[in-house]
């Protein structure tokens, strides 16, 4: 903008060291303020569980559904998300996700926006963020995001100081160390679980009525998404991910036949062993991550952004990086997945 160094005013950040961490008391009680808002919803709430905090808006590229399969399923924990999207198809998502948890007692609350989060935290810090308790009161952060323009999924808890664990977003800058963190690229499900070729069609489908051109063919979409024998979850459409979910939570030998699966490490995957229970050195090297975060560099690099007047190209450079990037077949179904769900 070239508004000159002096003209740039920085605001203090919210999440500092003057914030203490909810005492144990604290956190039973906004606990049990979940479970009173999920049985206000018609949902099960467990807070003897771990408790996943998922803090995003839940809009379609957040992956609800991921997460819900993730955080209580796989590891049998309670998940709590942000509010709904305001799109009716954000809507309709949600509804499908709530329905899941209340027909097989998934462990969920939803929109924590709407609890008295007040009566749960110091007095000298409630005004400054009403989020601060959720964030101190889960065992741990989890995002199923399947990209981010900016990454406030990861960096929001990492000011925080808090581990994070799910799927890494598309076309999000990794720090140096994040490649030790328990994010994941791919998660795993047998291709005997869905109907492939009917998946590919609709990924080729979709992508011919964006771009006009039909460049994937059954080759490459295997090529991407399928490895050994399983394909990622995140490129299903919401009605496959619910009926792979509905399989898990109706057969035993099913849900057995996938924990076992993701036990162990596999390309794109650290294994459930490592999401459950980070061990020391795992956290130590996200402590070194969460440090990066440093005030002072942040300040720097945003007054220098702010202060420096260019004559940008038309489209932007960076424009153009987007466009490319979601033209990519690999990167398409992030566009929008209605338009795979309606084929």
């Amino acid at each position: 903008t070239g508004l000159g160094e002096s003209a740039v005013t920085m605001l203090p950040n919210p999440v500092g060291n003057s914030l203490r961490k909810t005492s144990s008391a604290s956190s039973g009680a906004l606990r049990s303020e979940l479970k009173l808002l999920s049985r206000g919803d018609g949902l099960h709430f467990d807070q003897r569980r771990r408790l996943y905090l998922y803090p995003s808006r839940m809009i379609y590229r957040k992956n609800a559904l991921e997460a819900l399969l993730l955080a209580t399923i796989l590891l049998e924990g309670s998940l709590v998300t942000g509010a709904c999207g305001c799109a009716a198809a954000d809507r309709r998502r949600m509804a499908a996700v709530m329905r899941i948890a209340r027909r097989y007692r998934l462990s969920l609350a939803v929109d924590p926006s709407r609890l008295p989060v007040q009566r749960n935290v110091d007095p000298a810090v409630k005004a400054r963020d009403p989020f601060f308790p959720l964030y101190w009161s889960a065992d741990c952060i989890c995002t199923a995001s399947l990209a981010e323009g900016f990454g406030y999924s990861l960096v929001d808890p990492w000011a925080y100081g808090r581990t994070v664990i799910g799927r890494r977003p598309a076309g999000t800058s990794l720090l140096p160390g994040m490649e030790s963190i328990p994010l994941y690229d791919r998660l795993p499900v047998p291709c005997s679980w869905v109907p492939v070729e009917e998946c590919y069609r609709r990924f080729a489908a979709a992508y011919d009525r964006a771009f006009g051109k039909r460049y994937v063919s059954m080759q490459w979409f295997r090529t991407s998404f399928v490895r050994e024998d399983t394909i990622d979850f995140g490129i299903l459409d919401d009605r496959l991910q619910a009926d792979v979910i509905t399989r898990l939570l109706r057969c035993d030998a099913d849900r057995a036949a996938l924990e076992s699966l993701l036990k162990e490490p596999a390309e794109g995957w650290p294994g459930t062993t490592l999401l459950n229970r980070p061990d020391e050195r795992l956290l130590n090297r996200m402590r070194r991550v969460v440090r990066q975060w440093d005030n002072n560099s942040f300040d720097s690099s945003f007054v220098k952004c702010l202060a420096r007047r260019t004559r940008p190209p038309w489209p932007p450079a960076w424009y153009r990086r987007i466009a490319a990037f979601y033209r990519q077949h690999r990167n398409f179904r992030l566009i929008s997945p209605e338009r795979l769900s309606r084929l």
